[in-house]
């Protein structure tokens, strides 16, 4: 394998190096997943991957026994219309709900509606009023407007407040003013509190709103849910802000940065239990008669009742992470239900973010670039996901909204970085490598040697290889016949076929001169069977040269055959030469032993001999026929010689059965005695008759000499290369 530069060194970077450098990655993507973070794009790439915790791990808790809903829905409408009732029902129909509510033993009754203007008949009204009064648990609805509104609504924000000297959070920018119960209604109740919801900006509600500062920081009031829970933990307990927690007694409720409460869901639509608001009336009615309460009582006993609409065309519903048609008097009932069970999800705090960013860029970083070979790197990269995967639902478990994304998205960079510094470091030498012996090695060897480079060592290493030598038989013959451009293509396509073959069978190309070819095999990556490899490789060139020879003959062209001679044992293998041409190639004994077999075929009149070397480690797959010890032209010793026949498989028994006739006759000539001469002949001589053979010629010649001469030593000593 000559090249006019030096072939390129594989060498790869310091593990050191590699470390500094996906250090200095995992902290720039995680850096630029700090910045990510601030905008909204990215920030709603993270809150879907919440949406999903929440999903796969939404589930009750006992906090949702303690609230219940009750909704006015088509079906309370629709037989409310058959008594001749319409909806908005009169206000005097909502008296019997809270007397069977307060009955029953609920802890609040929590209107999600507002009552903003009086009914036409005053009476009506102070029927609802005396009985929110009465039952003085009364929790009733107001919402911050876009506008301004006319009516005085002190009294309404006096009973929306909360025990807070302040409120430190942002204001809501759009409210100019307060949608509040109607004058009389008010007072009755026990407190009341806003209903807003604010949406996500992919129009999804995650967070809610505990407290407004409205109409400034220093008076705060209070959302639906909150006034609820209060009254279910006590109305008179402390409140105070402490960093981004609401305390509440002994609760510490997270905020986010912008003093909301990131929700936790139970569960999707009718997860808390609910009851239809006609069958409340109907029950009240059933009780002032005698009769059995449609609805147990026994249901809203200690719980926090919310009251809400969810009919067609007047539906209150809202987009939550694990329904799209969530009744916002259960999205008001999860937000109590949190504040009342504790059951908050922290988010991270800023600062905490930017480190665990830091710390997941930092370990991405040392990792994949410490592992950066492609599938090694893919294979970390996803168990690098995987585990932050599972830490942010291991977290969710346990309260916590740990980000995901960004972590992902950390991941990934330091992923993509350490690919395209191995591709630009390593991968590009590997290129260069594989350019340099793709031409010469089989592409399961170049790639093993990209795998192990190290096994690759410049300069040369004394290694155990099988060596391959052949040329085509008679080929100054037929070559004067042919131009010289018809010569080229004619080698072309033979030295094509031959050396796939070899490269198949994960040969070595050393050298092309003219017709010969020179192959090894266990260099520059051993080779389990080398012996094998080379016989089989050898097996299979015999099949491609006889269907080559039929595509020769259709064309007019003579008929090919080719010698080979094969050795194994040590050589010196290595990249010889100067330091501005070389070849890699291999030298020793055992490659001049190889060549000239191949030419020693001419003295036996045989296509491939191997050496017992080669004969042995190849095993019992290969059929030979022994030559003997043959000392070759240059060899002061000589080597025990086999042809190789080919492979047993392929032979019938009648081509084995005339091989053990062989083998008889040369042990009896090898004796070297003229009688056992005489009858090895006679032997040879009934082979010859079944077939011609010119090694059973070749060794008839030997029995007439011994015959002449009395004795022989059993070297054939040949006088020619070949």
């Amino acid at each position: 394998m000559s090249e006019k530069q030096s072939t390129p060194e594989l060498r790869r970077v310091p593990l050191g190096r590699r470390l500094v450098w996906g250090a200095a990655a995992g902290l720039v993507f995680a850096a630029i997943a700090c910045g990510l973070s601030f905008t909204t794009l990215f920030t709603t790439y993270e809150a879907r991957t919440l949406d999903w915790r929440q999903i796969a791990l939404a589930k009750p808790t006992p906090a949702v026994d303690q609230v219940a809903i009750v909704l006015i829905d088509d079906d309370a409408i629709e037989r409310a219309e058959a008594d001749d009732i319409y909806y908005p029902w009169p206000r005097d129909f909502y008296e019997p709900m809270i007397v069977f509510l307060e009955r029953a033993g609920a802890r609040a009754i929590v209107f999600d509606m507002i009552f903003s203007d009086p009914s036409k008949e005053k009476a009506i009204d102070e029927v609802f009023v005396k009985a929110a009064a009465a039952s003085g648990k009364v929790v009733l609805g107001a919402k911050l407007a876009n506008r301004p509104t006319r009516k005085d609504v002190k009294s309404t924000i006096d009973k929306a407040r909360v025990p807070l000297d302040r409120w430190p959070f942002p204001a809501r920018s759009t409210a100019q003013g307060l949608l509040a119960p109607f004058e009389e209604l008010t007072p009755a109740a026990r407190s009341v509190g806003c209903v807003n919801v604010v949406q996500d900006p992919d129009n999804t509600v995650r967070r809610g709103d505990l407290v407004y500062p409205y109409p400034d920081a220093s008076s705060p009031i209070g959302s639906l849910a909150l006034q609820a829970a209060r009254l279910a933990l006590g109305p008179d307990t402390e409140m105070r802000v402490e960093g981004s927690r609401l305390v509440h007694g002994e609760r510490r409720v997270p905020l986010t940065a912008d003093g909301r409460l990131l929700i936790r869901f139970y569960g999707k639509e009718q997860t808390f239990a609910t009851e239809n608001a006609l069958a409340l009336v109907e029950s009240y009615q059933n009780q002032e008669e005698g009769k059995p309460p449609r609805v147990d009582p026994a249901k809203f006993k200690d719980r926090i009742v919310i009251l809400g609409v969810n009919a067609a065309g007047i539906e209150d519903i809202v987009t939550v992470p694990v329904s799209g048609m969530f009744p916002g008097a259960e999205f008001h009932a999860t937000v109590c239900a949190n504040l009342i069970g504790g059951d908050y999800l922290v988010e991270p705090a800023r600062g905490a973010r930017f480190a665990y960013l830091g710390i997941m860029g930092l370990a991405a970083g040392l990792v994949l670039f410490g592992f950066w070979e492609p599938l090694r790197a893919t294979a970390c990269a996803a168990v690098l996901a995987a585990l932050t995967t599972g830490a942010g639902f291991g977290a969710f478990r346990l309260g916590h909204a740990l980000d995901v994304f960004f972590p992902a998205l950390v991941i990934g960079g330091a992923y993509v970085s350490a690919l395209a510094a191995g591709y630009l470091t390593e991968g590009r030498q590997k290129r260069e490598v594989a350019r340099a012996f793709g031409q010469y090695l089989s592409p399961v060897v170049v790639r093993d040697l990209l795998r192990s480079p190290e096994a690759l060592k410049l300069g040369g290493e004394t290694r155990r290889i099988a060596v391959y030598f052949s040329d085509i038989a008679g080929f100054s013959t037929f070559s004067e016949k042919m131009k010289e451009s018809e010569l080229v293509s004619f080698l072309n396509v033979y030295l094509t076929a031959m050396t796939d073959v070899i490269l198949e069978h994960r040969g070595v190309i050393d050298k092309y001169v003219g017709d010969l070819i020179m192959a090894f095999w266990g260099a520059p990556l051993p080779v389990d069977n080398p012996a094998l490899e080379a016989c089989l490789a050898v097996a299979d060139q015999r099949r491609i040269l006889a269907d080559l020879n039929r595509r020769f003959g259709a064309e007019g062209r003579p008929p090919l055959d080719f010698r080979a001679g094969l050795n194994l044992g040590p050589a010196v293998v290595g990249n010889m030469g100067s330091s501005r041409r070389f070849d890699y190639t291999a030298m020793g004994d055992t490659v001049n032993l190889a060549s000239r077999l191949e030419g020693a075929n001419k003295s036996f009149g045989t296509n491939v001999l191997m050496t017992e070397a080669v004969r042995s480690e190849a095993g019992d797959r290969i059929a030979s026929r022994r030559i003997g010890l043959v000392q070759v032209v240059g060899k002061g010793v000589p080597a025990l010689i086999h042809e190789l026949v080919g492979l047993k498989e392929d032979l019938d028994p009648a081509a084995l059965e005339r091989l053990g006739r062989y083998h008889d006759a040369l042990e009896r000539m090898e004796t070297g005695e003229p009688g056992a001469a005489r009858e090895a002949a006679a032997r040879f001589r009934s082979l010859l008759a079944d077939s011609p053979d010119p090694l059973v010629e070749a060794c008839l010649e030997k029995c007439a000499e011994i015959e002449r001469g009395g004795s022989w030593n059993g070297v054939w000593i040949l006088k020619s290369k070949g």
